[in-house]
């Protein structure tokens, strides 16, 4: 936990720590410089000048473009009026030719007179023919006849010339309706024009009021934003601002560095008395869990806090006590926060604050944003143990944080319990021939795993908490009746530690059925994109060869940070 290192060579830390004070100096040095320029100036006065002559610009503009539109409205008038003349015109012509279409009527009333005159002719005949020569009666039916037959020549011409003239007038409706309906087909067009193009004109109308409402430039705002661009005051400010916004921490990074550049000076000072009686002090480490500190007697000089995201508040600040010149608080923030049983105790304020706060909250670090800017953070912000998918599955539910190692593959492999008992058996096989862990939601699920495995001493058994180890080489995740909602940063730990190959132990229909969101939706759209396999548990599962040759991967991190304030890693 206390490390005392070895003594080595700081002059090239001391020129940094050095560097870095310059350019703290040099920015300080930069904001009073802007700070005697931009004496007297005024943004707000500046921003509301701007925004005031590009009120008057755009009325301008709107002002002229309201003219050309108006014009334009007023010539869709003119044709809106010409088309509905021209529709009043064609319907007057329509409905004069359509009168002749009566004619159609008319012969219809023709042909049921000349049907009742054939009667009447085919009755006279057959008594002229049945009555012989002397009948009584027989000159007035003759009479009768020679009548019937003229009204019938009468009524076949005139039904022959109804029909003709109703032939005549079908053609010139016809040609007549065509035109009727491209005349009101071109007042409609007309008619949308016109209404489009004054809803323009009202909507530029209302613009411009507004714009006069708002206010416009008069020459001394012309003057005033005239002098401020010629003296490039806008830019000063501008670069004011971002030293400003940058340099938030400015002064608790010159305290740092005035720290670090003291402890350096102290370490000096000890290596050159060591250097001037002879000898050297063995490097000395020790080691102890968090639990085991109060056992460690003394104080040291580096006091190093690893897993700290997971750690109670108590026990770090107790630790980080010890230290004498530095002490560092190691973690990631997607570890699974303190727990306390029972529930009922996490209600109690003291408990809240000093058992499930972690130390980077009580710091004011949620979030890897916060991590970034706050300036007692450096921040390893790439690691190199899993591939994209585990990268898939943790941006899914919310934690875009980790990154993926290039050239790294690891496996995903959703094993399918198909809604029956989970057959453990199945995977110790796969598992017992290499460095592997099972993690489990629960203390009941661990023990069912144990009770399988426990024989097995390759395979670390246990909660995502009660495992330890950073990096195993296959990693079984059981999802099985818990669907890990409320322990999602417990599931972002564990999926991370598998390097190689990642089991997912579920029920195939719960993951289909899971909500975003939560890891077993995560699961279901890492599957849907095709990013893992889904296999029985029962079957045979064979793990693909893992490569020869893998890539040493080094991570170096520079204790130096930039002139703006921010620190890297």
């Amino acid at each position: 936990m206390g490390v005392v290192p070895a003594p080595v060579e700081q002059d090239p830390e001391r020129l940094r720590l050095q560097t870095d004070l310059v350019a703290l100096t040099d920015v300080e040095r930069e904001l009073a410089r802007l700070d005697e320029a931009l004496d007297g100036y005024d943004d707000v006065a500046f921003a509301t000048a701007q925004r005031r002559i590009e009120n008057g610009q755009r009325i301008t503009a709107l002002e002229s473009e309201f003219a050309r539109l108006r014009e334009r409205h007023w010539e869709l008038v003119r044709e809106h009026g010409d088309a509905e003349a021209a529709v009043r015109t064609a319907r007057k012509a329509r409905d004069r030719v359509a009168d002749e279409l009566a004619r159609r009527a008319e012969a219809k009333v023709l042909t049921h007179r000349l049907a009742r005159v054939e009667e009447r002719l085919s009755d006279l005949r057959e008594r002229l023919r049945d009555g012989g020569l002397l009948y009584r009666g027989r000159r007035e039916d003759r009479r009768e006849l020679r009548s019937a037959e003229d009204e019938r020549q009468v009524l076949v011409s005139r039904i022959e010339d109804c029909r003709r003239r109703v032939h005549t007038v079908s053609e010139d409706v016809r040609k007549l309706d065509d035109e009727l309906t491209a005349a009101q087909e071109n007042a409609e067009a007309a008619e949308r024009a016109e209404a489009d193009t004054r809803a323009q004109l009202e909507l530029l109308r209302d613009e411009i009021l507004r714009l006069h409402a708002a206010g416009t430039a008069d020459e001394r705002d012309h003057r005033y934003y005239a002098e401020c661009l010629r003296r490039g005051l806008p830019e000063l400010h501008n670069r004011r601002e971002v030293l400003r916004g940058n340099g938030r921490h400015r002064a608790a990074l010159r305290g740092r560095f005035h720290e670090r550049l003291w402890w350096w000076g102290e370490r000096a000072r000890e290596t050159r008395e060591r250097r001037r009686s002879g000898w050297w002090a063995s490097a000395n480490l020790v080691t102890a869990p968090l639990s085991g500190v109060a056992g460690v007697p003394g104080s040291f000089d580096v006091v190093l806090v690893d897993d700290a995201g997971a750690a109670r508040l108590v026990d770090v600040l107790f630790a980080v006590a010890r230290a004498r010149t530095t002490a560092v608080v190691f973690g990631d923030l997607a570890q699974p926060w303190p727990r306390v049983r029972p529930r009922e105790l996490a209600e109690v304020p003291e408990v809240r604050r000093w058992t499930l706060t972690t130390p980077f909250a009580h710091c004011g670090v949620h979030t890897p944003a916060d991590a970034h800017s706050h300036p007692g953070c450096a921040v390893l912000d790439r690691q190199y143990r899993f591939g994209a998918g585990v990268q898939a599955l943790a941006g899914t539910i919310g934690y875009p944080a980790l990154s993926a190692a290039e050239g790294r593959e690891t496996e995903i492999v959703l094993l399918d319990t198909a809604g029956e008992p989970v057959e453990r058996a199945a995977l110790v096989p796969l598992i017992a021939a290499e460095h592997a862990a099972v993690l489990a939601p629960d203390r009941e699920r661990v023990e069912s795993w144990l009770d399988v495995l426990r024989e097995t001493r390759t395979v670390d058994v246990g909660t995502v908490s009660t495992v330890a180890g950073h990096e195993f080489g296959t990693v079984v995740m059981d999802l099985t009746g818990d669907d890990w909602r409320d322990r999602v940063r417990a599931f972002l730990s564990g999926i991370a530690r598998a390097r190689d190959r990642l089991y997912l132990l579920a029920d195939l229909d719960a993951v289909r059925g899971a909500e975003l969101g939560t890891p077993l939706g995560a699961v279901e759209a890492l599957r849907m994109r095709g990013g893992l396999s889904v296999r029985r548990l029962g079957g045979q599962v064979i793990p693909r060869q893992r490569r020869q040759s893998e890539t040493a991967w080094h991570v170096t991190v520079h204790p130096r940070q930039p002139s703006d304030g921010t620190m890297t890693g």
